[in-house]
């Protein structure tokens, strides 16, 4: 789904990803890490703004300034904790909410300039089309945007919330500020014509992650903010509408002693209707920070 899938629904990239294979690739270009400090009278949250699958290999150490910050947290929450992800589970979350039964098919459903796409996309990268038959748009969306990364060998356990997850000492408390299950609802949800506006947002952007990776390790939010999707009703369903509840998830962090350390899709921290600004908002003191990566 255009390159914007890997700045949000995390569980979903990793599961479409594990589904594929793995490996690396390069460049640098100067950088400027995307995080936020927030304080309250009694708190502070750290607020980052991650992309969950990252081509670059060499993006590692993060800045020492963020590696601080996240040492200090005693909370470390995430959209998803995908280190807990049971594939069973999973498995069967696919088949409930991404998988048609009793002889549908994918073709059956969708508009003509997306089963046009798709033919496109599937004669260019060589992917099986026949494979995404048995899937609904959404699910279909998810990994035709992750199938170019396939290819290009990407390490699927190379993102910014893996990288901290990885971290995570006995100390820190790991909270997730949704779930898989929800996710899977939340993307099934949609309507027959907003899953075939998904999926062909997919098709659109397929191969462009590189062009993403080069905004968001720059700390270009403008750049980020004009790959939201073009729909407004995706726009709200999958994003503002989330952003909203994973706001009031953090100002309960600024509503106790201590600090915490939040790591979500940049999609939701960006913006107008960002995580930011709904916390500068409600009157919380919010600053970028402008650490040199």
């Amino acid at each position: 789904m255009r390159k914007r899938t890997f700045l949000f629904v995390p569980i979903i990239c990793s599961l479409a990803l594990s589904l594929f294979g793995q490996q690396t690739t390069a460049a640098k270009p100067q950088r400027q890490f995307l995080l936020w400090k927030v304080t309250s009278p009694t708190a502070t949250a750290y607020l980052v703004g991650s992309m969950h699958i990252l081509t670059s290999n060499d993006v590692y150490p993060l800045p020492s300034e963020v590696e601080k910050a996240f040492a200090e947290s005693s909370v470390l929450a995430v959209e998803a904790d995908v280190r807990n992800v049971d594939q069973q589970h999973m498995m069967e979350m696919v088949q409930k909410y991404g998988m048609y039964t009793d002889g549908d098919s994918l073709s059956h459903h969708l508009s003509k300039p997306t089963a046009d796409a798709l033919a496109g996309f599937c004669s260019q990268y060589g992917f099986p089309c026949a494979t995404l038959e048995p899937l609904r748009p959404w699910m279909a969306g998810m990994l035709v945007s992750v199938w170019p990364i396939v290819k290009a060998g990407v390490d699927p356990k190379n993102g910014i919330d893996m990288h901290f997850l990885n971290e995570v000492k006995t100390k820190q408390r790991v909270t997730e500020l949704e779930s898989a299950d929800a996710q899977f609802q939340l993307l099934s949800g949609q309507s027959e014509e907003e899953q075939d506006k998904f999926l062909a947002y997919s098709l659109e952007g397929a191969g462009k992650m590189q062009e993403l990776e080069k905004a968001y390790l720059s700390g270009d939010v403008d750049a980020l903010l004009k790959d939201l999707p073009p729909s407004s009703q995706l726009t709200e369903h999958l994003i503002n509408e989330r952003n909203v509840r994973m706001t009031a998830k953090v100002t309960e962090f600024l509503k106790t002693k201590g600090t915490s350390f939040v790591v979500v899709g940049a999609a939701h921290v960006i913006g107008e209707k960002g995580i930011a600004n709904l916390l500068q908002q409600q009157g919380y003191k919010v600053e970028r920070t402008a650490y040199a990566w």
